[in-house]
């Protein structure tokens, strides 16, 4: 099986499609009844890689959540992508994927992400990244990151990444959407194998949006027990997430 080279480049990208003018409450063209903005495009980065040291070195991408693969999962999460994205070892997929990997392998998920966005350069303005090991982040709540970035109406600069973080704070900055310019801009410099995520995307403005459920992520058998209580308690699509 043969991975798509980090440094391939899409031939059919014409550039990235404008986001939507930001609207405030008194914009006439939104009002509190009026019908939400439309969600824009974007693409999405799926890192599906890692094998786990504190499962066996198991697989993580076909570890079973709710009776259905990590992987499958993370793609129904972001199916709503003009493109997509997967970073790791190709695998059986019903969906529309492109398949990259970083090299060397397994170099951390800061390296991850820029093999992914070289293959997606501008197709969109915004991008998605997921880590296949959030397993209770649905559809919606991507919708919601992407809906936050595009159409910021706060009273600060507007962000330039949306990302969940957890009950204390902490970030998850492998569940966010981020303008994928700027995106680029701080992946481009040095070697970042091993490098930490956190402090590469330091340098961006970030919006934190609260999801403490969604930022847990599955390292541990034990992590993968939890996630699966939490699918039976509250249905596919995971429930208040989804909604």
């Amino acid at each position: 099986m043969t991975s798509v080279a980090p440094e391939a480049r899409a031939s059919s990208s014409s550039g990235p499609p404008s986001i939507p003018d930001r609207l405030s409450s008194s914009d006439p063209k939104r009002t509190s009844s009026g019908p939400p903005p439309a969600l824009p495009s974007y693409d999405a980065i799926v890192l599906a890689g890692a094998r786990s040291r504190r499962m066996s070195g198991q697989d993580k991408a076909e570890v079973l959540v709710g009776g259905r693969r990590l992987i499958d999962r993370a793609l129904e999460a972001v199916s709503g992508a003009d493109r997509t994205v997967v970073v790791g070892p190709r695998r059986p997929v019903d969906r529309a994927v492109e398949w990259t990997s970083e090299r060397p392998p397994d170099g951390g998920p800061a390296a991850a992400l820029r093999a992914g966005i070289r293959i997606l350069c501008v197709s969109s303005e915004i991008v998605v990244l997921l880590a296949v090991d959030l397993p209770l982040v649905g559809a919606a709540l991507v919708s919601r990151l992407v809906g936050e970035l595009a159409h910021h109406t706060g009273t600060g600069p507007r962000p330039e990444g949306v990302i969940l973080c957890d009950a204390s704070g902490r970030d998850q900055p492998l569940a966010g959407a981020y303008l994928s310019g700027r995106l680029r801009g701080v992946l481009a410099p040095g070697d970042l194998t091993g490098a930490s995520l956190r402090g590469v995307l330091a340098p961006l403005r970030l919006k934190r949006v609260p999801e403490a459920e969604a930022t847990h992520d599955c390292d541990t058998w034990a992590d993968v027990e939890a996630a699966e209580r939490n699918s039976r308690q509250e249905g596919e699509g995971l429930g208040r997430l989804d909604r």
